[in-house]
Parts: structure tokens; C-alpha cells; sequence
């Protein structure tokens, strides 16, 4: 199998097409959009996608920092919800302060930035990977002053890089005894530093070649002028793209010797920028090397079902020094639960005391579990891959067949509220998961809003929404809070059932609204 997947700046030609013939393990987007992701999923549904924005990165207030960073998020994320995995946060902060103790002060409000921001995303629902450090960063002293982020999050992101070739520094560090892994395959290095609770299935969410930030070697232009060699198309011809493909090869074999990485994405696969484009392996064609196709055949010969990566952190033994093997708490379809280790452990045994009476066996019977039946109607196409056994068993079976309804939806600082057309209700859903509904009575001889003046960056909501959050939401003071962007109307479809309904909208966003207030 292949831990390698894309990086992408900004889609490029045919990209769809790319994603259908080599099935990436993993798709990292820094353009936040629907349709692309969707299109995705359709033709790739086992990738992972992933994403982050391009924010500024201030570190002065570290918890009301995260909290900014969050909310910027959330519209995104609630747009792609269902689509992403998870996202990350700030993106490669350097930890390098002259003074030792400003390296650690540095470390300890990143640490605490990280603890806060995955704690507001896993609030709204979402995922998180924690830190992004560039390639050989931070100093791996410093790890002890950042496990709680890292304990915080879903998700631990490195950056791995060298050149001008990626196993140049392991290559030397085996030969010279220091034992290498300190670039590439620093991860390992970083993993014997965490603390259980820190230990978090590993995303390394930038990898490559990239010469500029380790400051190898110049390249003269024409003009005279030197510039640092950054990506791989600096190192043509001596260093040819068929030997990139080799030494890909070689670090996604490394990957799959150790179960706690998911997978690494190649920087980049469409530069939306010339400062990236000698990163860029989209291209169909540069100096007579073909990348793009090179890549391609790459992906598609290693191509097989990946094995089970932990998604809790939960490895139950160390395989070899940084190489743990996760073993599931519970066995697989047809599979064995895994045997405990014997305990050797020297103990004196005490003499059996023959005067005890023994305890009667425990005669109860228990009962299996009762898959719920079959339904007489289907669940939507939309809903099919949530709609399990777990899900029937709250739901109940569909009562209809879905159908088409136009919806509104509106984020808030701690919910969002949906418009249901074909019944003109108002839904209410909450972060907690619970959720309230209301008849939508706003008519067009109303005022639409100039209530309430939001506070900076939000928004007073509008129109029906805004006459069930003064009336019966609180007003200002809701629960919910403020909107946190504009209403936006869309096609979408509801299905009732014995004991709820689902609605979809256009943008692939599927809510679960259970009787009894909850939702999912």
C-alpha cells in the first residue's frame, strides 16, 4: 500500500482525473472548497481529505488567539463537514529564540495555543492536528513543554524535508553513527518523546525536497544573481525526477513499517504561486522530465488497502523503538481478539486454601444483540454509508422517500440554524447536540432586522431566523450567540423517519435530527 498523498495549493488541470487513477491516501487542501472535495469523495471515497486556511499567525494571546482561529475556520468547516477529516492550525512556527528561555516560553504558549484551539473545533464537531512544525523543528529537547497540544488534538503534523535528495541526512547519520532520522523519519525521533497520552496517529502533512530551508547549496542564475534551490526542479538534471520516484518509494516504505502514521502529502501538486512552482509535480512536462505522469505511475503501482491506522492514540505495545503496533480493542469481522501478553513477572504463590467454598458458576444467560431489521424503505443515497446499525437503532426506518425542499443555513458562534422549506420550520441545532424547532412566522411585512447592533465580526440575524432568535432564542443573549456569516440558500432534501429526520443540502452537509431534542 501507499502512505502518499497530494498537497495541493490550488487544484490543477485534471485534477479529478489524477485523484480517480491513483487513490491517495491522503489530500491535503489549502483552498477550502465544496465542489472540489466532493468530487473527491466520489471518485476516491477511501482517501482522507484534510485542510488548513492561511491566517495570520499571532502567538501574543495564546488562548484567545486559538479561539480566533477557530471561528475563522468554522464556516469552512461547517460547509465541509462530512468531507474533512480534520484541519490544522498555525503552520510551521518556528521555536528558534536566540535565548534558551525564550525557546521555551515560545514552546509552552504554543502548547497552550494548541490545548485551546482543538478544544473550540471538537466543540463545533471537528478534528484537529496539532503543531505543523517545519522539517527539523522544533529542537526535540522542547517536546516535553508541548504535550498537552498534542494530547489535545486528534491528529500530530510534521513537516518532512531534505536535498537534494530526501534520504541524504539518514543516509549519512547511519554511516556516521548518530543514527540518522532527523530529518526525514524525524518522526520517529519525536514519537519516543511523547508521553502516552500524547501519542496521536501522525500526519505529515508537508513532505519532500526542498533545499532553501536547509540552506543547501546555491544555483547562479543568467543574470548572475545566486537563489537558495528550493524544490525538487532545482536539482534537474543531476538529481532527475526518476529518482525523486525512488526515493519516494523508499520513504513510503519507511511509513509503512511504523501503524501510527496515515500518511504524508508531496509538497506540492498545483502551485498557486511561482515561489512554489519548483515544488510543483502537476506539471505534465519540465525539461524533457515528465513529473506529473512519473508520479501517477508511482502512486498507481503501490496502490492497495491500507492497514488500520489508530484514530485515539491507542497503541498497546512498542514494536521496536519508535515503531508501535497498534492492535485494535476489537477484533475485525471474522477476526480474533488479540492475545495479552504473558506476564512474567516472578510472584510467590500463596498455598490454596482448601476450607473456602467455591463460588457457583454464574448460570445467567446472555443475550445477543439484536441487529434491527430490515427496513421496508430505503434510507437516501446521501445517508446510506451513516445509516448503520447503531443509526437505525435511534432513527427507526425511513417513513417516506427523500425529497427535494429548498434550506437556508446560517452559523453562529455556537450553532446553526436551518430553514426547512417545505414546512417552513426553523432549526435550531446547538453544539451540544441538542436541538430545538420552531414555525417560521416571518412574513415580508416585517422588518427584516435593526434590532441589535452585533458586536465587531459578527452578525445579527435576519428575517425568519432573526425573529426566532429575539422571540425565542434570547436575542443577544442566546446560547447560540451571534451569526458569524450571512444565511445562504440551497437546494436540499429531507427524508422522515420513525423517530426523526435527515436533511442534506447541496453542499453534501447531512444532519440527523432525532425526537427528543438531539441531533447529529
Amino acid at each position: 500500500m501507499t502512505k502518499l498523498g497530494l498537497h495541493v495549493n490550488r487544484p490543477p488541470s485534471k485534477f479529478i482525473q489524477f485523484v480517480r487513477d491513483t487513490q491517495p491516501r491522503i489530500i491535503k487542501f489549502l483552498d477550502p472548497n465544496f465542489d472540489t472535495a466532493k468530487a473527491c469523495r466520489d471518485v476516491s471515497p477511501k482517501s482522507m481529505l484534510i485542510g488548513r486556511l492561511v491566517p495570520p499567525q499571532p502567538l501574543d494571546h495564546p488562548e484567545q488567539n486559538a479561539k480566533d482561529l477557530a471561528a475563522r475556520i468554522r464556516p469552512f468547516a461547517d460547509q465541509l463537514r462530512g468531507l474533512y477529516e480534520a484541519w490544522e492550525g498555525y503552520n510551521e512556527i518556528g521555536l528558534v529564540d536566540d535565548k534558551p528561555e525564550d525557546r521555551v516560553d515560545h514552546a509552552k504558549r504554543f502548547n497552550a495555543f494548541q490545548v485551546v484551539f482543538s478544544e473550540a473545533m471538537r466543540a463545533n464537531g471537528f478534528k484537529t492536528i496539532a503543531y505543523s512544525f517545519a522539517t527539523g523543528n522544533p529542537n526535540l529537547e522542547l517536546w516535553q513543554y508541548l504535550q498537552d497540544g498534542a494530547a489535545a488534538a486528534d491528529y500530530l503534523g510534521l513537516h518532512e524535508y531534505d536535498a537534494p535528495t530526501m534520504e541524504r541526512e539518514h543516509t549519512q547519520g547511519l554511516a556516521t553513527g548518530t543514527g540518522g532520522m532527523m530529518l526525514c523519519l524525524r518522526y520517529r525521533r519525536v514519537w519516543d518523546l511523547l508521553e502516552p497520552r500524547a501519542r496521536k496517529p501522525i500526519i505529515l502533512s508537508e513532505c519532500g525536497i526542498d533545499g532553501s530551508s536547509l540552506n543547501v547549496g546555491d544555483v547562479e542564475v543568467e543574470d548572475g544573481k545566486k537563489v537558495h534551490r528550493s524544490g525538487y526542479k532545482h536539482f534537474l538534471p543531476e538529481h532527475g525526477v526518476a529518482a525523486y520516484m525512488r526515493q519516494l518509494a523508499w520513504y513510503d516504505d519507511e511509513l509503512n513499517k511504523d501503524d501510527y502514521v496515515v500518511g504524508a502529502t508531496l509538497f506540492c501538486f498545483g502551485a498557486e504561486s511561482p515561489q512554489w512552482v519548483p515544488f510543483d509535480m502537476a506539471d505534465e512536462e519540465f525539461q524533457d522530465e515528465h513529473p506529473r505522469e512519473a508520479f501517477r505511475q508511482l502512486l498507481m503501482q503501490r496502490q492497495a488497502p491500507p492497514r488500520p491506522v489508530s484514530v485515539t492514540g491507542q497503541f498497546v505495545k512498542i514494536g521496536k523503538v519508535g515503531q508501535p503496533t497498534f492492535t485494535p480493542s476489537k477484533p475485525t469481522d471474522g477476526g480474533t481478539q488479540p492475545a495479552k501478553p504473558k506476564d512474567t513477572t516472578t510472584t510467590t504463590t500463596k498455598p490454596a486454601d482448601t476450607t473456602t467454598t467455591p463460588k457457583p458458576k454464574d448460570t445467567t444467560t446472555t443475550q445477543p444483540i439484536t441487529k434491527p431489521q430490515p427496513c421496508a424503505k430505503s434510507a437516501a443515497s446521501w445517508l446510506a454509508a451513516r445509516f448503520d446499525a447503531n443509526l437505525q437503532s435511534a432513527l427507526g426506518c425511513p417513513t417516506d422517500d427523500a425529497r427535494d425542499t429548498f434550506v437556508a443555513v446560517q452559523p453562529f458562534q455556537h450553532g446553526t440554524m436551518i430553514f426547512r422549506g417545505d414546512s417552513r420550520q426553523i432549526y435550531a441545532l446547538m453544539q451540544d447536540g441538542s436541538y430545538r424547532a420552531f414555525n417560521d412566522t416571518w412574513n415580508s411585512d416585517q422588518p427584516e432586522g435593526g434590532f441589535v447592533t452585533p458586536p465587531p465580526n459578527l452578525l445579527e440575524p435576519k428575517r425568519g431566523f432573526g425573529k426566532v432568535w429575539r422571540e425565542q432564542l434570547g436575542g443577544a443573549g442566546a446560547a447560540i450567540g451571534f451569526a458569524t456569516a450571512d444565511e445562504q440558500g440551497m437546494t436540499g432534501q429531507v427524508q422522515n423517519f420513525e423517530r426523526g429526520l435527515a436533511l442534506h443540502d447541496e453542499r453534501g452537509n447531512v444532519r440527523v435530527l432525532l425526537n427528543g431534542g438531539k441531533w447529529q
